[in-house]
C-alpha cells in the first residue's frame, strides 16, 4: 500500500467531500488556491507518474479516488465556464452528470 509517511503529504484529512468539492469550484473561479488531491493529480499528469510508489493496485484507494474527483469535477467545470454559445452542447454525457451533481448541491448557479 505504499509508504505511509508518504502519503501524510497529500492527505486531506478532517474535509468533508462536499468541501473538497466546494475548494474544487472556488478553484476554477479562481477564489481559492487548488486542494491538495488536485494539486497532486496535476503533479501525477505533468510528472507521468503515480503519487506513491508502486504500481496502481499499490497505491491508496482514498487518495487516488480524490484525486480523480477533484480533476474530474476541475475539467468539467473548466471547460463550462469557457464555452461560449452553442458550444455548450459539446459537452460529454460525463460532463453534464458531473454539472448535475454541482447543480444538486448547490455549487452551481446558485444565483
Amino acid at each position: 500500500m505504499g509508504r505511509a509517511g508518504s502519503q501524510k503529504a497529500y492527505r486531506h484529512a478532517g474535509r468533508s467531500l462536499k468541501k473538497l468539492i466546494r475548494a474544487v469550484v472556488g478553484c476554477v473561479d479562481g477564489d481559492e488556491l487548488p486542494p491538495a488531491p488536485l494539486s497532486l493529480a496535476w503533479q501525477c499528469e505533468r510528472w507521468r507518474t503515480l503519487p506513491d510508489d508502486g504500481n496502481l493496485y499499490g497505491q491508496d484507494y482514498q487518495t487516488i479516488t480524490q484525486m480523480t474527483a477533484c480533476a474530474n469535477i476541475y475539467w468539467a467545470l473548466s471547460r463550462l465556464r469557457n464555452m461560449r454559445g452553442k458550444q455548450i452542447h459539446d459537452l460529454t454525457e460525463s460532463e453534464r452528470k458531473i454539472l448535475g451533481q454541482l447543480v444538486k448541491m448547490g455549487l452551481l448557479f446558485n444565483g
